[in-house]
This record gives structure tokens, C-alpha cells and sequence, in this order.
């Protein structure tokens, strides 16, 4: 016997003799085999149908909105009049320059665009509503039509600018001092104490995973869908491990999947991203919040782990590295941060509806305000900062895995630094460079000013108030208020009696909301402008005439005592000004 079949007989193998030969295929039946060839045929003969693009349903949103857009320039008078029709559709099949030309020029003069790079976007998005809407794209020569005209006519008749937007980044340091502002000194308001922890757990979690917020909570794309989705418990694995470097220690390990990331929704092999508690940086440990959470919530099965030292009581088997700290199955599918909701007139957290985008935007907007940015606070100022540090750390294909992207060249395009990361002159000098010096000259510290107004002063709100074009619609929306049933004192009532008239009153009331809120934003960013723009000579004129510089006023005594015990845990040896406490 030779040594193979001596194997095949340890291994319980029959031998091939008594195997036989290998029995032919079941052939398939005459009835699956006929449709197969008619289908084939069918594809073969018939006209090939257009295939639907799979967008995402925030792109979907997007689209729609595209379209309305359309559909409203299709209504005007002035079309109607030259094709005497109004059908979207019709007009998208009977596309010339000139129609595209009309819309591109009525988009203009009914929006606010300021940016070339916008007015770009807008109508790559049109086009792309186009091909969702017909199953046809727009053609080629109309396309560069379009480009052509936006660059040349458009740019010169709203006066776009063509530089784009600054691209502000943070940094570690820049992190540390907003986290530790919006602890310390922060005294903005939030539905519930709860609420405070998600934001600041959610900047940490867009630095350290540079996840965009829809990533985590809901985001504004998807909060038309039945099934909101969001980070649950379920995408977050919890152990407890024994320390590589000392076995007699234990620490915490935690890993996140991140299921919802852009182009990946809930579909293929999602990245985790691994987190262990940081007894040396608490400020910065992830860890640390999502256990908060988890205690507040009583999400663990185990029936004897409801405090955080019962996790220390825990003893590891010798045998293994580590146990898990699995979810009680009732929360598997529940949203880690949750938005507040109002349950018969008390304010409390929701058990199923997880945290918006928007509220989370506005605290972040808001935050960046009270610490004294020069620039707005978005939560991509973490995600580039994050991609920078990933950049010099990672392999390309590690990077790419981390922040989502389809190629590489996405990163080198929209996430560089707009200052360079270099001391070219001290390479060119053969000296070495300053870090520190080169870390601050292109992060958002180097411009704070925490005397930066906040809000419109009274007078200024009185200018805004006075604008001409704001009287004018507040006179005409009274003017169509008193003109209602009871001279519009019952509004339920006139939009029964008087539904045309209540109509116009809504659209006018509507109208003169958006114009004040506009006008008070662009009054707002100047006041910014203005002050960040002349903040150096204005400390150097108060210095040569013997005048003190205001200091920051004392910290906010607060509410809740236990703030003050979090901030001793968070920033050990930190003084309220975010500088080593020398006592």
C-alpha cells in the first residue's frame, strides 16, 4: 500500500477502489433550461433598457432638491411663454444651450451664491438629476455649454468668487484646548446634561476615527427614512484584558464598527476602530464616555456589572487573554447618543431616536463661537486634522481604510493643508526647523481670541431691524395679517374662512423670517470680519496708551456639582485657563 493510501486509511478515507468514480452532475430540467434560453434571447432581440444608478438616499435628497429647482424654472412665465408647455421631463429631452443658459442665469438670480465652486456644484448636481430623473444624460456639448458660460458670463455678472472656502484644521493641542473650554469654561445651554457629554463625545470620536458625523448619529441625508440609523450598541465590542506589559493588570479594550461610513452603508467589510482606556490623557478617552453611557443606560447583560468597579471585581481565567463585556440583547439595536425629546411637558433623553446632525452642527457652530475661532467650527475642521496626522503615520491603503476613500488621490485634493507642512526656508538653509513654531502657524489657536463678540450687540440688531427690504415685508405681512377673519388674531380660524389669504400671509410671514435671518448672519460675519481683521493693531494701540488688556473673567460657577469633580478627573493639573497649575 502506497504511503498516500496509508493516510487516506489513518484519516478514515476510503480507499478509491471502494469509492468509485465520481457521479455525473444532476442535469437541470427542461423547464429551467427553456427559461434561461428565453431570457437570453429576449436580452439578445429587444432594445437594452436604461439601468436606474443605485444612489445613496442622502444623495437622493440632494437630487430631489436639484430637480424642484427645475421644476420651479419650468413655471416661470418666461418659459411657458417660448415652448408654451411647463413638463420637466419634456424640456429635459429637448435640451438646448439657451434653456440651460436660462436656468443657470434664473438659479443665480434667485439664490445667494458667492462661490464660483458652488454655482459648480449646483449644476453637476442638476445634471445628475437629470439622469435619475430620464435614464438620459445631459449631452456632452450642452455640459461644456454650461462650464463655459458659468466661467465666463456668470463669474463676471454676480461677481463669484473663485477662491474657495478656508479649509481650517485642528490639531491635538487644538482639540485639548476646546475640550477642555467647553468643560470648563463653557456655560452654553443643553436639553439635558446628557446631551453636553454627546457632543463632546462625538468631536472625539470624528478626531480618532476621522468619521464624518453622519457616521455616528443621524444624519441629515437619512432622517426622512423610517429606519433612522446610527451607531448602536451592537457595533461596539467591549473586554476586558489582561495588560501584555503587566498580566497582573487589567485594562479596558473596545473596538467600533463603523458600518454607516459613506459609500459603505451597511454594505461590504466595514472598518473597527480599536480604543483602550488612556489613564494617561483621560481627556482624550473614548472609553471612558461610551462606559458613562453604557451605566447610564444599564446596557450590560451581566446582571452584576451595573457600577464601573464591579469591572475591576472581574477576575480573567488563566487560560484566556481576556473576557467580553457583551450588551443586553434589548440593546443591541439601540442608539448609543440619543436626542432629547419632550414627554408631557418634561425634557428627557429618547430611548429609540438617536441624536440629530443639526442640533449637533449648531452646539458645534455655537462652541466655536464661545472659544473665540476666527472660523466657523465644522466637524471636518477634526476629520482633516485627523487625516493629516493619519497621512504621516499610515500607509496610503491604512489611511484610505480609515477615511472612507475610493482612491488616493482624494485625500491629496481635498484634505492637504492649505499651509504648508514644511520649513522650506530651513531645508534650503540646511538648519533645523521649529516644530513647535511650524505645528502653530497652520492650526486655529495661532487667530483665538476669546473677546471675539458672540452675538449681535442691541444696536446692531436695531440696524438689521431698520434694512429697508425687511420693513417692506413686515409692512406688507401685517398688511395681509389684519386683512384676514378677525384681522388674523385667530389664525386656525382664518385658514378656514380665508384659505388664499391665509396662504399669502404664511408666504410673506415665511419670506420675512428667512430675509431677517439671512441679514442678521451676514451682519454677524462682518462684525467677525471686522474685528479679527484689526484685533493686532488694536492690542498694540491699547498697550502704547497705557491701557490694560481685559483678562478673561473667572470660570462659571455651575449648576452641577459634579462638573467640578469631572474637570479635576479630565484635565488633572490644569487651571480654569487651560495652562499647568504651578501650586
Amino acid at each position: 500500500m502506497s504511503t498516500l493510501h496509508s493516510f487516506r486509511s489513518v484519516l478514515g478515507f476510503a480507499s478509491p477502489e471502494v469509492m468509485g468514480t465520481r457521479k455525473a452532475p444532476i442535469p437541470r430540467s427542461r423547464t429551467s433550461t427553456q427559461k434561461h434560453t428565453n431570457a437570453i434571447r429576449d436580452i439578445l432581440t429587444s432594445h437594452p433598457k436604461a439601468i436606474k444608478i443605485r444612489y445613496e438616499q442622502s444623495t437622493l435628497i440632494t437630487l430631489g432638491h436639484a430637480w424642484l429647482k427645475w421644476e420651479r424654472f419650468c413655471s416661470t412665465e418666461e418659459v411657458i411663454e417660448a415652448f408654451g408647455a411647463n413638463d420637466p421631463t419634456a424640456l429635459c429631452n429637448n435640451l438646448t444651450p439657451a434653456i440651460v443658459r436660462a436656468f443657470l442665469y434664473w438659479m443665480c438670480s434667485q439664490g445667494n451664491f458667492t462661490k464660483l465652486d458652488s454655482l459648480l456644484s449646483h449644476a453637476r448636481q442638476w445634471r445628475m438629476a437629470v439622469r435619475n430623473e430620464t435614464q438620459c444624460n445631459v449631452p456632452e456639448p450642452i455640459a461644456q455649454d454650461m462650464s463655459l458660460y458659468i466661467h465666463s458670463d456668470l463669474r463676471g455678472a454676480f461677481e463669484l468668487d473663485e477662491l474657495s472656502r478656508i479649509k481650517t484644521t485642528m490639531n491635538t493641542d487644538d482639540v485639548f484646548s476646546i475640550l477642555h473650554f467647553h468643560w470648563t469654561r463653557c456655560n452654553d445651554w443643553y436639553p439635558t446634561e446628557r446631551d453636553r457629554l454627546q457632543h463632546e463625545m462625538l468631536n472625539l470620536i470624528c478626531y480618532g476615527t476621522s468619521a464624518r458625523p453622519g457616521t455616528i448619529i443621524e444624519g441629515g441625508g437619512y432622517r426622512k427614512e423610517n429606519n433612522s440609523d446610527s451607531l448602536k450598541y451592537k457595533d461596539i465590542r467591549l473586554h476586558l484584558v489582561k495588560d501584555p506589559r503587566d498580566s497582573s493588570r487589567k485594562r479596558l479594550l473596545m473596538l467600533i464598527r463603523l458600518r454607516l461610513m459613506k459609500g459603505y452603508r451597511n454594505r461590504g467589510s466595514p472598518p473597527s476602530f480599536v480604543f483602550y482606556e488612556r489613564p494617561d490623557t483621560p481627556s482624550f478617552c473614548i472609553v471612558t464616555r461610551v462606559l458613562a453611557l453604557a451605566f447610564a443606560d444599564q446596557a450590560f447583560a451581566s446582571r452584576w456589572i451595573r457600577a464601573p468597579e464591579d469591572i475591576w471585581k472581574t477576575d480573567i481565567p488563566s487560560f484566556r487573554a481576556g473576557i467580553p463585556l457583551e450588551w443586553d440583547e434589548a440593546w443591541h439595536d439601540t442608539p448609543v447618543m440619543r436626542r432629547a425629546v419632550n414627554v408631557n411637558g418634561v425634557v428627557t433623553t429618547s430611548k429609540t431616536q438617536p441624536a440629530q446632525y443639526a442640533p449637533m452642527l449648531a452646539w458645534n457652530l455655537r462652541l466655536g463661537r464661545s472659544y473665540g475661532l476666527e472660523h466657523r467650527f465644522y466637524f471636518y475642521c477634526l476629520r482633516r486634522g485627523a487625516g493629516a496626522a493619519f497621512n504621516k503615520n499610515m500607509s496610503v491603503a491604512e489611511r484610505m481604510q480609515a477615511m472612507g476613500h475610493h482612491h488616493p488621490g482624494v485625500y491629496d485634493k481635498h484634505y492637504l493643508n492649505e499651509v504648508i507642512q514644511a520649513d522650506t526656508l530651513g531645508i534650503l538653509l540646511g538648519t533645523p526647523s521649529n516644530k513647535q513654531l511650524m505645528s502653530l502657524a497652520s492650526h486655529t489657536s495661532l487667530t483665538r481670541d476669546p473677546h471675539a463678540p458672540t452675538k449681535l450687540s442691541v444696536e446692531q440688531m436695531k440696524e438689521v431691524m431698520a434694512h429697508p427690504e425687511l420693513v417692506e415685508l413686515r409692512l406688507r405681512r401685517d398688511e395681509q395679517k389684519a386683512a384676514l377673519p378677525q384681522g388674523g388674531k385667530r389664525l386656525k380660524l382664518a385658514q378656514t374662512e380665508d384659505p388664499v389669504g391665509y396662504k399669502s400671509y404664511c408666504s410673506l410671514r415665511k419670506e420675512f423670517d428667512s430675509l431677517r435671518k439671512t441679514l442678521r448672519t451676514q451682519k454677524y460675519e462682518q462684525i467677525r470680519t471686522d474685528y479679527f481683521s484689526t484685533v493686532g493693531a488694536r492690542y498694540i494701540e491699547q498697550q502704547h496708551l497705557g491701557n490694560v488688556v481685559a483678562e478673561l473673567p473667572p470660570p462659571p460657577v455651575f449648576e452641577v456639582a459634579e462638573r467640578r469633580f469631572l474637570v479635576d478627573l479630565l484635565f488633572p493639573q490644569m487651571n480654569a485657563d487651560g495652562q499647568l497649575d504651578q501650586n
